[in-house]
């Protein structure tokens, strides 16, 4: 089980790019993290469940780290080397990980908004990108970010990095980071294991966990629009088959182990599924959302309510109001507001231990963050709906004008807009990179009508 993990933060503007950085078309950068920027912040935050408190939590969390960043730019498991002031409890026990863990803070920041070009954390953010670029290790196929080819068994941290990375792209566009998230991913499509998974050491037989960030990473470089081979999606779903249950609502660690899924693996694997496309309507995805939704929030696996957070939010509905409002408000409850450890949580996970206060801290702020987050997700029968129904003499890259069965058919990211409910139904396929109507939540469509995204219509 897991001993590393990911995290997000707040920006006044679009990043004004310097030199060595690049927009997308009319200057502008690519909208799928549009709810990173103060504009589209406030909205979703006030839209999905999110309140001041929340915000002002993650703000208190975001200085803690501040506070914990070493000179070199790195962050440390062991929180206490940061600062001889320093004195926090929990010190986690993988110091030898600065990659895994400078890559989790990183994340937080930029769930936020705070981006090397943008924010107020521009010096932190730009220091710790530069210290995971400087600490690859170049290997026969991509780049290897988690240690050297013979190291520990931290190959958590290669998909950690490798979303970091890529969110940081995908934000900024800064062209000196693409080298960087092109190798991250060709290391990882180089050695996913015959059976299409990963685990501790590459072309090891894959678990959940693992696969979970590693997917994450993947998708987070295909939204910054590096390629991924459609070979290594269709390993995950492969993989995903082998430890799945219960018409694929229950998953467990490894395949030998399908028997006797967990609530922290099904809500992992859950997750996967809705990044593979799976859509309202599969049974299995409907039952999993009732399994997580009768079972509830854990105060003592924050593993757990990470992963279960994401899939309701994006499920949405009655049931991500429910689950929302207790896990917003324990986060909220249980943050430190005393002496060093203020914006810090202490360790409630039963694999914490090893990650000690700064796992336990980048998880809460990314659960707290997860009302701005980049839905990954996008559903095959939606896209044919309309995708293909409305722009029926588009040729994809598949060859031919056959209607695309997933994401992974287009040159580039179709951007889901509002919430993942059965009923919504985007009006046509968006643009890359929409026209946005200053000051208004309005965006135009490829066909020239405009989308509200206040209230989806």
């Amino acid at each position: 089980q897991p001993s590393a993990t990911p995290t997000k933060s707040t920006a006044t503007t679009r990043p004004v790019p310097t030199k060595g950085a690049k927009t997308s078309e009319e200057g502008k950068h690519d909208d799928h993290f549009t709810g990173r920027t103060v504009a589209g912040k406030a909205a979703l935050i006030k839209r999905m469940g999110g309140t001041d408190a929340s915000e002002a939590a993650v703000a208190r969390g975001l200085v803690w780290l501040k506070n914990h960043q070493l000179p070199n730019g790195s962050w440390n498991f062991d929180h206490n080397l940061a600062s001889p002031q320093c004195d926090c409890t929990m010190p986690g026990r993988l110091s030898n990980n600065p990659n895994g863990a400078t890559a989790m803070a990183l994340m937080a920041f930029l769930g936020a908004g705070q981006t090397h070009l943008d924010g107020q954390y521009q010096s932190e953010v730009r220091l710790g990108l530069d210290f995971l670029k400087s600490n690859g290790t170049p290997a026969p196929k991509g780049i290897c970010y988690y240690g050297n080819l013979t190291g520990p068994p931290t190959f958590y941290t290669q998909g950690l990095v490798t979303i970091a990375l890529s969110e940081a792209f995908a934000m900024t566009h800064d062209i000196n980071l693409r080298s960087s998230v092109t190798g991250a991913i060709d290391f990882l499509a180089a050695t996913q294991h015959q059976g299409g998974g990963w685990r501790y050491f590459p072309g090891q037989p894959g678990d959940t966990s693992v696969v979970a960030w590693d997917l994450m990473a993947l998708k987070s470089a295909q939204f910054s629009r590096i390629a991924v081979p459609p070979r290594v999606f269709q390993g995950v779903d492969r993989f995903l088959g082998s430890v799945g249950s219960v018409r694929g609502s229950r998953y467990a660690y490894t395949p030998e182990r399908k028997n006797t899924p967990t609530p922290s693996m099904t809500a992992a694997g859950l997750l996967c599924r809705m990044y593979l496309d799976w859509s309202e309507t599969s049974p299995g995805l409907r039952a999993g959302v009732l399994f997580l939704d009768e079972h509830g929030p854990d105060r003592f696996d924050m593993y757990f309510n990470y992963y279960a957070t994401q899939v309701m939010h994006h499920w949405g509905g009655e049931e991500w109001e429910r689950w929302n409002n207790v896990m917003r408000d324990h986060l909220i409850q249980t943050q430190l507001r005393q002496g060093h450890a203020t914006g810090s949580w202490d360790v409630a996970d039963r694999h914490g231990n090893m990650g000690g206060r700064l796992y336990m801290t980048t998880l809460a702020l990314l659960t707290l963050e997860v009302y701005t987050a980049t839905c990954l997700c996008i559903s095959a029968i939606e896209l044919r709906c309309h995708c293909w129904r409305r722009n029926s003499g588009t040729r994809y890259r598949t060859g031919g004008n056959r209607p695309p069965r997933s994401m992974n058919d287009f040159d580039s990211p179709v951007p889901r807009i509002g919430r993942m409910t059965a009923s919504f139904i985007i009006p046509e396929y968006v643009t890359p990179s929409p026209a946005r109507l200053p000051g208004t939540g309005m965006i135009r469509m490829a066909t020239g009508r405009w989308f509200n995204t206040a209230n989806e219509t």
